[in-house]
């Protein structure tokens, strides 16, 4: 079986890799719906049934459309990605994707203010590309969109959407803040690198992480090495094990580098992320820019140096380095990298940065505040929820339910929602915690996203679920959580490695 690396690597490994997701859960799941809506035959049984999808998971917008059910696409990138899906057709139209050389630098004019090479996939084959843009576009229209952003952070890239969808798009985040959860990291992180910090001076140490996913050459690691050692600055390095080609860990390095490194800082394997950006010694982070990572930064005022690798990473280093103005730019050779660090821990332009920086970080903070616009958008999210499910009656049902169920109405008890009148919030809560399911999926705040038995979340990154065999009923009153790591759905192992930071 192809690993999972090997299938990321490649556009067209990973479009495979979604049609096979796709083949082997859609039936699963339709079958289920199916069976749910059929046996309830009393009035008093019926409930409404809302689909919540990673949009990576399409196949469940397609099961939600074709039994007339709600379905809500939930973005984990940013905003300014989903653009690209019609933007990038219409240059390839009009020959301007790919991208020649002479066009990189040059804004795109339908898409300020981002330029040609902060596009997604423009080092793929542009057949594969086009292919899975189609297969991932909502055949129509959900019924919203919820993402993982801050409105004043995408304002232009969230009009454009809206612009283009016409249907509500409730923006929740940043949801490690407003949904703080345990870890869901398949590394171990060390936590050892918490004291260390703890003795150095604020603002003084430079964190440096690229991610869960990305792989770099030795030599493009030993020119990071060089120029963090000849920056002469704290450092704290996470070099996860495997992320150099070649190499089990950090045997790329020359041990009289090893040996002078470790006077001025930490090589480990992985640490707890947003810990370590909320302590007061970090003074910069050296990202992949991952939006997760992005935006964890960003909750903590923390400047950062960019080094994007793939898909959305190009945009979100456009964001912090032009539009935000809290990042730069990162050329990696030794020389640069040992600048860089320089300006951003101890130079002016450092200085600039930090004060953006602290900044949209307390932005960030009125927004999930009370009053705040995230605050506001998650109960907007509750109450448009509760008012579709209301509306939409399943067609297998028919209409002679529409009358009983808006009689009958639903309520919504301390946010748990789209269950029936009766079926509290704790009894809900007294469940999960019974059988040990999560109270979160995919970091959507508890409040919200608890346990229902109408609730279908849908998500290759959620945590794990239920682990019954396959082809057994769902209890009531339990999620129906699609992920990779659940024992239900026959998926490929190497979906587990699908996780991003």
């Amino acid at each position: 079986m192809t690993s999972s690396s090997s299938l990321y690597r490649t556009a067209y490994g990973f479009n495979q890799f979604l049609q096979a997701l796709s083949d082997n859960c859609k039936p699963h799941l339709e079958k289920h719906l199916i069976h749910m809506i059929d046996t309830q035959k009393e009035p008093s049984e019926k409930e409404s049934i809302v689909i919540i999808y990673d949009n990576l998971m399409f196949f469940a917008g397609d099961i939600a459309g074709d039994l007339g059910l709600p379905s809500i696409i939930l973005r984990s990138s940013c905003a300014a990605f989903v653009p690209t899906y019609w933007i990038i057709p219409q240059l390839h139209q009009d020959g301007r994707f790919p991208v020649q050389d002479s066009l990189l630098q040059e804004m795109i004019p339908e898409f300020h203010p981002f330029r040609y090479r902060d596009l997604p996939y423009i080092d793929q084959p542009i057949q594969e590309t086009l292919q899975l843009m189609a297969m991932i576009t909502p055949k129509k229209p959900p019924s919203a969109f919820i993402w993982n952003t801050l409105e004043f952070l995408e304002q232009s890239a969230l009009t454009q959407i809206r612009h283009h969808y016409q249907v509500p798009i409730f923006t929740i985040g940043p949801l490690h803040k407003t949904s703080p959860t345990s870890s869901t990291s398949y590394l171990e992180e060390d936590t050892t690198c918490i004291p260390w910090l703890d003795k150095q001076s604020p603002k003084s140490v430079i964190y440096v992480s690229l991610g869960s996913l990305a792989t770099i050459d030795a030599k493009v690691a030993t020119e990071m090495a060089w120029g963090i050692a000849n920056s002469n600055q704290p450092f704290l390095w996470v070099v996860r094990p495997g992320s150099v080609n070649g190499c089990d860990w950090i045997e790329f390095l020359p041990e009289c580098l090893v040996s002078e490194m470790k006077t001025r800082g930490l090589i480990v394997k992985w640490v707890p992320q947003k810990e370590v950006l909320a302590h007061s010694a970090i003074g910069g982070f050296w990202s992949h820019c991952g939006w997760n990572s992005t935006l964890e930064s960003v909750s903590e005022g923390v400047p950062m140096m960019c080094q994007p690798f793939s898909i959305d990473q190009m945009l979100n280093a456009r964001y912090l380095s032009y539009v935000w103005k809290m990042g730069l730019e990162m050329v990696v050779q030794r020389g640069e990298i040992e600048s860089a660090i320089r300006r951003v821990l101890v130079g002016k332009e450092g200085e600039e940065m930090r004060r953006r920086a602290m900044e949209i970080e307390e932005q960030v903070r009125v927004a999930i505040g009370h009053g705040g616009y995230s605050r506001k958008s998650m109960n907007d999210l509750v109450e448009f929820i509760i008012n579709v499910s209301k509306a939409t009656i399943p067609q297998r049902w028919g209409h002679s339910a529409e009358k009983h169920l808006c009689e009958t109405g639903y309520n919504l008890r301390n946010g748990i929602f789209v269950n029936k009148l009766h079926h509290s919030a704790e009894n809900s809560r007294h469940h999960a915690e019974n059988k040990g399911i999560p109270q979160s999926t995919v970091a959507i705040p508890q409040r919200i996203f608890s346990i229902s038995q109408s609730l279908y979340v849908i998500s290759m990154y959620g945590v794990r679920g239920d682990n019954s065999a396959e082809g057994q009923s769902i209890p009531q009153r339990q999620v129906c959580e699609m992920t990779p790591t659940s024992a239900k759905w026959p998926l490929f192992e190497e979906t587990r490695q699908f996780r991003r930071r």
